[in-house]
């Protein structure tokens, strides 16, 4: 399909639910309930759209108990899986861990704090950074597959030398470091999350320059580089694409089963920033 190289990765977001309660993240959470039926016919319509890549993500993918089936379909489909996890609902055991293994090329976990303080500062959760080490150390021989996110805010900002020193002993595949992004409902926590673009570039660059020998591939991303990215697909099928600049919203662009639904995304995709596109280039 002509211009679909600029568009190869859609997310797919289970947004009726979290465990969580961030301030500023950016999904609107619904209460419209998950239906696997309607979710393998996304993921298979995605295949049929000519998309290579799939992040499940949410809320947390893993608080649906039929993951693990939406897991495996979306590898027989040949995708590059990617999940993002609070980690929260991810079970401990050898079975789950030799599933990862076997069906997901890249796990994404949240740190954002170097002590249970910041973290649960960042993440309005005291326990969240002891589930979160502990999941670390739980995935910790698959840990190649694993890439670890932080949201820099003001927050933060001052303890990212202390993450930093986890990410270099842990040594996942990625530490992606991303500037708040005062987007949707996200926009409510703005005075106390924004960060102009050249102080977190600063900050980040030197952060980064710690792992320049390093095997940890350090992705450094301003809000808006990630505008018009990719297609963001709700678990029921609608489909939403970041407005353009300088608007910081969501647009509803149709459904994935609409029929000239690609058309309308490509026409509004730029597609993924370059050292995004290494991160899905082959799976492990």
């Amino acid at each position: 399909m002509g211009g679909l190289n600029k568009c190869m990765r859609a997310v797919l977001n289970f947004s009726n639910h979290c465990t969580m309660k961030c301030e500023w993240c950016y999904v609107s959470f619904d209460n419209i309930p998950v239906c696997k039926k309607t979710v393998i016919s996304i993921i298979k319509r995605l295949y049929d759209l000519g998309f290579s890549s799939i992040t499940l993500g949410g809320g947390d993918p893993f608080q649906n108990d039929f993951i693990f089936e939406l897991i495996e379909f979306a590898k027989k489909c040949k995708f590059f899986v990617h999940i993002d996890t609070n980690a929260i609902m991810l079970d401990e055991s050898n079975e789950i861990l030799n599933f990862l293994n076997f069906n997901v090329d890249l796990l994404g976990l949240p740190l954002d704090g170097g002590s249970a303080k910041v973290h649960s500062r960042m993440r309005s959760n005291i326990c969240h950074y002891d589930v979160v080490m502990r999941k670390l150390s739980f995935l910790s021989s698959i840990r190649r597959k694993v890439k670890v996110n932080t949201l820099v805010t003001p927050v933060n900002v001052l303890d990212l030398r202390n993450i930093a020193k986890i990410i270099s002993e842990y040594s996942p595949s990625r530490w992606s470091l991303y500037q708040f992004w005062p987007i949707g409902q996200a926009a409510e926590a703005n005075k106390f999350n924004m960060m102009p673009e050249d102080v977190f570039l600063g900050v980040t660059t030197g952060i980064s320059q710690l792992f320049c020998e390093h095997e940890v591939v350090v992705e450094v991303t301003t809000s808006e580089s990630r505008r018009c990215n990719y297609p963001i697909i709700r678990h029921d099928g609608a489909v939403f694409m970041h407005s353009g600049y300088p608007q910081n919203l969501f647009s509803l662009v149709g459904s994935i089963f609409d029929s000239e639904i690609m058309n309308k995304v490509l026409a509004m995709c730029i597609g993924d920033r370059s050292q995004v596109v290494s991160r899905y280039a082959s799976p492990f």
